[in-house]
């Protein structure tokens, strides 16, 4: 049996949003942007595409730290497992939509520091 792996490089869209599930489970929900960069032949600069919004969720260990540590604009490398998630709006419809089940989530390092504190 495979999964869908999926690692994700952008920025968070929104802070962090903590709740808890019905049955009282901690989870962390995000929205990540990623935005296609490439170099426009006519002008030699850099411009950008495309920008995909995914939402990602935290469970489990990461949950708190993802709370504590990272806000809306923060750029992040995040792995996890892609799933598709269906729901019926109001209105009937039913509608799909595909989030990451965060397995790993950090800080991107090309144009920031952090400092690390273990917990």
């Amino acid at each position: 049996m495979s999964e869908s792996t999926i690692t994700l490089v952008g920025n968070l869209a929104t802070d962090p949003e903590r709740r808890q599930t019905q049955g009282g489970t901690a989870v962390t929900s995000l929205r990540i942007a990623s935005t296609e960069r490439h170099i426009d032949k006519a002008s030699g600069q850099w411009v950008d595409g495309d920008t995909t919004h995914i939402n990602a969720v935290c469970w489990r260990g990461l949950v708190e730290n993802v709370a504590q540590s990272l806000r809306k604009g923060d750029r992040v490398i995040v792995t996890g497992r892609l799933r598709e998630r269906d729901f019926v709006v109001r209105d009937g419809d039913e509608r799909y939509i595909y989030e990451i089940d965060v397995t790993e989530i950090g800080a991107a390092l090309t144009f920031a520091t952090v400092t690390i504190q273990k917990n």
